[in-house]
């Protein structure tokens, strides 16, 4: 509902509502409906809600969403679950000493979500720097080799520097089920195809 106490109105298949939002800091959020949540949720109806500083600048080559869902209303296998509606995540590519931001959500209606950076089989340490939308305080940017999980409804961002090229694996899921997206990392004096 609305600070003046009204609901806001159903929103008719092909129709249309501007919501004007008053947010309060920059940060991660998740956008979600409350109305028939499952059904909708699995349909796809949910998606990240990034806020910037005025001074702030996105660039989609260095911060990345890593937003798990479900795709049926009673999941029995790994492919109930997607990462960013992705049956197999597209490789990324990435230059020594740049640093990646790594926003995690989990909106799947249950279970709880992890993420870690392997290069081959060896934990990365990543840089937890913000939780539910607030950036966290000097004492809290801590490395960890894997998040701790989340639950639904959650955020949590990362930032990943590569120190070294090569092939890594972000690593992002559930205990049963995990999706791995490759990133290759080049010193800065090669140029690489994006794609």
């Amino acid at each position: 509902s609305s600070s003046d106490g009204r609901v806001s109105p159903v929103i008719r298949p092909g129709g249309e509502f501007t919501y004007k939002l008053s947010l309060m800091r920059p940060g991660t959020f998740v956008y979600h409906s409350h109305l028939n949540d499952v059904d909708q949720l699995s349909g796809g109806l949910y998606g990240a809600l990034l806020v910037f500083g005025v001074d702030d600048n996105y660039d989609p080559a260095t911060d990345h969403i890593a937003i798990v869902g479900w795709k049926s209303t009673d999941p029995k296998s790994a492919e109930d679950v997607d990462l960013n509606g992705w049956a197999e995540p597209p490789v990324q590519q990435a230059v020594v000493d740049e640093t990646h931001r790594i926003r995690l959500i989990n909106i799947a209606p249950a279970g709880r979500v992890s993420l870690q950076m392997l290069k081959g089989e060896k934990p990365v340490l990543l840089t937890a720097v913000a939780k539910d939308g607030a950036d966290l305080p000097k004492h809290q940017r801590v490395g960890v080799e894997t998040s701790p999980r989340l639950g639904v409804g959650e955020t949590a961002d990362y930032t990943f520097t590569p120190t070294e090229p090569g092939i890594y694996e972000l690593v992002v899921g559930y205990p049963s089920h995990q999706w791995r997206q490759r990133w290759e990392v080049v010193d800065g004096t090669h140029r690489f195809r994006l794609f």
